[in-house]
């Protein structure tokens, strides 16, 4: 047989020519037909090629028995890259048989059976395969192409780390799934046409309906009262790429004339352009938290109630008691200090939170009725107390308050009261400055009074600090809360 050589010859008939040029040099037991000099060229150009080819390639010729059965095969040709993988030299492996070498082959359906419907066939084919056998552990990727007369060619890949890389991050996404799908909260994904993408069994849990009922549809089909609520916050996502949240609230088909409150957390979901694709939301249900803290706020306002109620009671027993003109300034000091307890309460109840209140609204109360507000400035950050705290700066500023009304700054109309605070960096304490001017001189007194004695005793009582200083200009006093005094900073 005479090979045409053709630019326009593809890589089997290349192939098929280099395998009749093999057949010629090493099966002479073989009659084969001469091939021309083309074919040859062809051959060594695509012999260098395989040469310097990444993956495995070989040559196998097919081995008969005496009833024309194919047998076994011979190996004819390997490439370097096949001699490493099969840590072997080229002269122990050209003229080797295969079963000899690797006898797995045989009962391998990717493999024996395979490379003899291809000789008997002529048609090629490509799998990848686990191999087990013979010592060797993995995965391959495995083409066989017919060559010629009782001969084919073998390329050959091993893809052991890709397909186990794979599966890990099949494994991982796979356990992404299960979290997605059996997470507590609910989750779900919008696109920019506000439909619901995918959800999970909460989501579809807390709505109702199943989870592929939600596909397709916009959460305000299943919520209607979301509407006017999350559509707004979507929006707002994909337009500025933050994240919002907010609690929501609504009916659902699950509970048909119940009002539900749910927390939603909006985030947006880009692409590798920094584009918002999507909007995945996370939800909440916080119905029952919503109704303890109803129940919570109606019974802090009711204990105010009853406090200022019993304070008012008090008040009109000092009353009583402390009757005649030489006790009657000590019964307004005794009531000032009760009003002082009944503004620390009052500053809780205000804020609808009796387990919190805020420093400057605390503040702001010690002056009002007792002076005008362009004598006091009041300046700091906003921050939040705890109710032991509120009560004893409450009482250690009221007493600071009346001793500058009576004595200080407060006591002449140039007198001036500024009070500011910060919270210490090092040891995150807050440290509030009480600092008196523009009133009379002032002097340490001989001995302390008891209004003295209680600002130096009740706020260290709750693990605080005091440093109190009679300077001729003005009082000034240094007071400090520990770390633990402090409810939350905003």
């Amino acid at each position: 047989m005479r090979i045409k050589c053709s630019a326009q010859r593809n890589i089997a008939e290349t192939a098929k020519g280099a395998g009749k040029y093999m057949a010629q040099r090493r099966c002479t037991a073989v009659d084969i037909p001469t091939v021309g000099p083309d074919a040859i060229q062809r051959y060594d150009l695509f012999l260098k090629s395989q040469e310097l080819a990444p993956v495995g390639f070989c040559i196998l010729r097919a081995v008969r028995d005496a009833g024309g059965t194919i047998a076994d095969f011979e190996w004819t040709y390997a490439n370097p890259a096949a001699l490493r993988t099969m840590k072997a030299s080229n002269e122990a492996l050209i003229g080797a048989r295969l079963l000899d070498r690797l006898p797995g082959n045989r009962s391998h359906p990717d493999l024996f059976p395979r490379y003899v419907h291809t000789v008997e066939t002529g048609e090629p084919s490509k799998v990848e395969f686990h191999y087990c056998s013979d010592g060797i552990d993995g995965f391959f990727s495995n083409a066989v192409s017919p060559m010629g007369f009782e001969l084919i060619g073998v390329w050959f890949d091993d893809i052991t780390d890709r397909v186990r890389s794979e599966q890990r991050m099949r494994d991982r996404l796979n356990e992404i799934e299960a979290l997605y799908r059996n997470a507590p909260v609910g989750l779900a994904l919008v696109d920019p046409e506000f439909r619901f993408l995918r959800v999970n069994d909460r989501m579809a849990e807390i709505n109702g309906l199943p989870a592929e009922a939600h596909i397709g549809k916009v959460a305000w089909d299943i919520v209607p009262s979301l509407r006017d609520s999350a559509k707004p916050l979507f929006r707002k996502v994909f337009a500025t790429g933050k994240p919002v949240e907010a609690d929501l609230s609504g009916e659902t088909s699950k509970f048909p004339g119940v009002n539900r409150w749910w927390h939603e957390k909006y985030y947006p979901v880009l692409d590798k352009s920094g584009a918002v694709t999507a909007v995945g939301a996370v939800v909440e249900e916080i119905t029952e938290q919503k109704a303890a803290e109803n129940v919570l706020r109606l019974s802090a306002m009711e204990l105010r109630h009853r406090i200022k109620n019993l304070v008012s009671v008090v008040i009109c027993l000092a009353n009583q008691t402390f009757q005649g003109n030489e006790l009657d300034e000590r019964r307004q000091d005794f009531e000032g200090r009760l009003r002082a307890l009944d503004q620390a309460n009052s500053v809780l109840g205000d804020e609808n939170a009796w387990w919190s209140s805020e420093l400057g609204a605390l503040v702001i109360r010690i002056f009002e009725g007792k002076t005008s507000p362009d004598q006091f400035t009041v300046e700091g950050p906003e921050i939040r107390l705890a109710p032991r705290i509120t009560m004893a700066l409450s009482m250690t500023l009221h007493e600071l308050a009346t001793n500058a009304l009576k004595y200080g700054a407060l006591s002449s109309e140039h007198g001036h009261v500024t009070v500011t605070w910060k919270i210490e960096e090092k040891t995150g304490d807050v440290e509030l400055q009480w600092h008196e001017s523009g009133g009379p001189a002032v002097s340490k007194p001989g001995r302390l009074g008891f209004g003295s004695r209680l600002i130096n005793q009740v706020l260290p009582a709750e693990g605080g600090a005091v440093s109190l200083q009679f300077n001729p200009a003005g009082v000034h006093c240094t007071l400090r809360f520990p770390t633990g005094a402090v409810a939350e900073v905003t």
